[in-house]
């Protein structure tokens, strides 16, 4: 897949949103620090964090280093600046039942693959997949990205429709300014390497499974 969207990857989720651009400043009208983050590739995906990394679904087009992480409050003023961000990323989270951690990562992380094929078809095969420490993440990008306006319906649509096929998607998933914790990062001082696949990535050894 080619044109894919960037991703915006923060050091950790404890960032401050902002709530307007002024004067081409991001703002945070109640005084806490704004910490940018890098606008990178989709490949970002498959780079090892030494932090407890975190991505979300959404870009202002045209923004460079640093990205401001977004509250919602911000939108009616980005709106009425012709700075609308977008969505460019589904993004959806599936937790094991009663939030039990994996057992054999790998062996699951195989049968995940055939299971979501089978309940998806040609778009299982498709979608980005890995596991986190008690579940597992979908991730696919719009390659026709939507308004976050409209983003929240366009969500809730995609979860229902995972929903009616099996999957065990997490509704609180259609909001569009969640962050997302990368793959490979370190957690609570642990380095996280489970089972991931992006086959849309071109980058040679895009599949990780140990």
């Amino acid at each position: 897949m080619t044109d894919l969207p960037p991703l915006v990857v923060f050091p950790h989720k404890r960032i401050s949103g902002v709530d307007a651009l002024e004067n081409g400043q991001w703002v945070n009208r109640k005084g806490y620090p704004v910490v940018g983050a890098p606008v990178c590739p989709a490949e970002a995906l498959l780079w090892g964090y030494d932090t407890d990394s975190h991505f979300v679904g959404y870009c202002v087009p045209g923004t460079t280093d640093p990205h401001p992480r977004l509250n919602k409050r911000s939108l009616p003023e980005l709106i009425k600046q012709n700075i609308e961000p977008v969505l460019n990323w589904f993004i959806v989270d599936v937790d094991n039942p009663e939030h039990q951690a994996w057992t054999n990562p790998v062996s699951a992380f195989h049968q995940l693959e055939k299971e979501l094929q089978w309940k998806l078809g040609d778009y299982g095969a498709q979608v980005g997949l890995y596991l986190t420490k008690c579940g597992y993440r979908l991730v696919t990008p719009i390659t026709d990205p939507k308004p976050v306006s409209k983003a929240e319906k366009i969500l809730t649509g995609y979860v229902l429709w995972l929903l009616s096929c099996g999957i065990e998607a997490d509704e609180s998933c259609t909001d569009w300014t969640r962050m997302f914790r990368a793959p490979f990062v370190v957690r609570d001082g642990v380095p996280q390497r489970y089972p991931a696949r992006f086959t849309w990535l071109t980058t040679p050894n895009n599949q990780q499974t140990s």
